[in-house]
């Protein structure tokens, strides 16, 4: 009896020794990712665009819509003018598009500061003096939206006022980036960036950072968009601008170690946290893309509590 007791004392030590020597731990899978390193703010877009006036005060007549692209002469619309008084005989002027290209009825004030003989050499504290009459000027376009007729589409024009504006879609278009706060030192001039839009995150413009401007609490950027016309037709745009992108094993930095001059990850293994070096190729916040590890492999979450060849226990599924 006392024999049994004694073979039945070992056990229960043999078996909690083998469970606790188990060290509890959490694995993640390691899968394949994208990560961006990225600058979301405010754009104004400037482009080589024209824009076309009425002399006097009259009626608009539209003929063509918002976005289409136009040739030069092509008729736009049609300027019901009234000779003297409302009793008097009216005349329909023809108003014709001054250059080929895309038609658009959203003026902002920013078309002057946007002409070809200024792209090489742009003005970006003209821009920045311009930028802050652009939205009175927006404002007053949207209040004259409540003068249209809606019955046949005609508008009310007062003298003086823009009827449209005609975008010349073989120019480069430019994204005007402002921010506030430190300059984001990863945005280098002459470097090859990204811009996506907000209202279109499919699509990726391509383009080259060619000024830079920086002030105490604020930085602006100039980005030339490179073989590509943005057709987006209001100035003012929010977004992201993308200075690089990586695709590869994407982890997150807490499950990377750095021991003997070397990057690496615990493995769970077989039921062993087992040692492994990566390279680690780059990070963005708190993650980090890196090589030498096979995707549906599973990684220790908390690393710093195991030890090469340690038995292990997984905590989660």
């Amino acid at each position: 009896m006392v024999k049994r007791i004694v073979i039945l004392i070992v056990i229960i030590f043999v078996v909690f020794k083998l469970v606790s020597s188990y060290r509890p731990v959490e694995v993640i899978p390691v899968h394949y990712d994208e990560v961006e390193d990225k600058l979301a703010g405010e754009f104004l877009l400037l482009r080589d665009e024209e824009t076309v006036t009425s002399s006097v005060r009259g009626v608009f007549q539209p003929v063509k819509e918002e976005g289409e692209r136009v040739a030069k002469n092509a008729v736009v619309g049609y300027l019901e003018v009234v000779g003297g008084t409302s009793l008097e005989k009216k005349s329909s002027v023809p108003i014709k598009a001054p250059s080929a290209g895309v038609l658009s009825y959203c003026t902002d004030g920013l078309e002057q500061i946007c002409a070809p003989e200024m792209w090489t050499q742009l003005d970006l504290s003209k821009i920045d003096l311009q930028a802050l009459t652009a939205y009175s000027q927006t404002l007053k376009s949207q209040t004259n939206n409540d003068k249209v007729n809606e019955d046949n589409g005609t508008i009310n024009i007062e003298a003086g006022q823009s009827l449209f504006k005609i975008v010349d879609n073989l120019s480069p278009c430019y994204f005007y980036l402002m921010g506030t706060g430190a300059y984001p030192e990863k945005v280098k001039k002459e470097a090859t960036v990204s811009v996506r839009l907000d209202k279109n995150k499919e699509k990726l413009y391509k383009g080259t950072v060619v000024d830079i401007v920086r002030e105490a609490g604020t930085y602006r950027v100039l980005i030339k968009v490179i073989d590509d016309f943005v057709g987006e037709k209001n100035r003012q745009v929010t977004g992201e601008l993308l200075v690089s992108s990586y695709k590869g094993i994407v982890l997150p930095e807490k499950v990377l170690l750095y021991k003997d001059n070397q990057y690496g990850v615990y493995v769970f293994q077989k039921g062993r946290a087992r040692w492994k070096e990566v390279e680690r190729i780059a990070q963005f916040d708190e993650k980090v893309v890196v090589s030498g590890l096979e995707e549906g492999d599973w990684l220790i979450a908390n690393p710093e509590k195991v030890q090469d060849g340690q038995w292990v226990w997984r905590m989660n599924n």
